[in-house]
This record gives structure tokens, sequence and C-alpha cells, in this order.
């Protein structure tokens, strides 16, 4: 079972968020859902969670200035936005996954394994999300395409071919 802290400032998207994990991930347990990154940061602290669902673009505080406040990062971070303009910031600071709203039941189900296999596998001393350039290098690419945004390991490109500003095939 993991635990999760969900955090956005859009009460539709926050209830949305809590249905569909509800309805197709059970082996999710949510702790808190927060309405902004000041009430997420007091959930992380009291819930100590196993994965962060948190939206980017927040007033006062979004999701990147969250995180750089907390002294340690000891989860998984899915960063769920409106925005794709944040998912190579998302990529470089070792988030496990980007989902764009409306939040597809498929990705979220994938986001949700991808957790699993991390708690599974865990070290203890091992941070989650990083700012240590070192560690940031970029793993994955958005690539913009006729369907959306589709992201790939970068050690699996060989080459895209462009089409305008789309990206027409992927090798």
């Amino acid at each position: 079972m993991l635990k999760a802290v969900l955090i956005d400032d859009e009460p539709n998207c926050l209830r949305m968020l809590e249905w569909e994990l509800q309805n197709a991930c059970p082996n999710v347990q949510i702790a808190a859902s927060c309405e902004s990154g000041k009430e997420g940061l007091k959930a992380i602290q009291n819930y100590r969670p196993d994965l962060v669902f948190l939206d980017v673009d927040m007033p006062y505080m979004n999701g990147f200035e969250m995180l750089e406040l907390l002294p340690n990062i000891d989860f998984e971070v899915v960063f769920t936005t409106a925005h794709d303009e944040y998912a190579v910031k998302a990529f470089k600071i070792n988030a496990l996954d980007y989902l764009l709203k409306p939040i597809d039941e498929d990705e979220l189900k994938i986001a949700v394994e991808k957790a699993e296999d991390k708690k599974r596998n865990y070290r203890p001393h091992e941070s989650k999300v990083s700012n240590d350039p070192r560690e940031s290098a970029i793993r994955k690419v958005a690539l913009p395409t006729f369907e959306g945004l589709v992201f790939v390991e970068v050690n699996q490109i060989i080459y895209c071919q462009s089409d305008n500003n789309y990206t027409k095939n992927i090798f």
C-alpha cells in the first residue's frame, strides 16, 4: 500500500484525482488532499508519504518552490498539471512522472506502478528528488507529436524527424 498526499489549488482537479485513485488504484491510500503548497508542506511532514501528486502552477508557491523548502525529499513526486512546458524541469529534479490534465487513467496506473517498483527496490540512503546537477542529467525528453507529448528515454533515441513544430518519427 502506498501512502499519498495530493496537492492542487483547484478543488475540482483535486476531487477528480482522488476519485481516479480510489477507483483505478486501490493500492493507494490518500493520507491528505491539500489546496496549497503551504498545506502540502504540513501534510508531507505529518504523514511522511511514499508518493506526492503535485500541481506545478499554484498561487503564492508553485510546486517546484514547495519542494525546495523541504529539507529532505524521501518520497516520489508525480507532477499533475495542465502545463507541458514544465516537463523538462520536472525530470531534471528526478520526478517519477509528469501527468497532463485531464489525467489519463492508464497513465495514472503506470505512475503508481512505477512508485510501487521504487518502494520495493528502495535503498535507505537514496534521495528521491535531487538538485545535484550530477544527478539531474536528463533521462527523458518530452517530444511534441500530433497526438500530444511523448516522453522518451534519451538513451533509446537514435534520431527524431521533425515536421514543423512536431516530431514525426522517433527512432
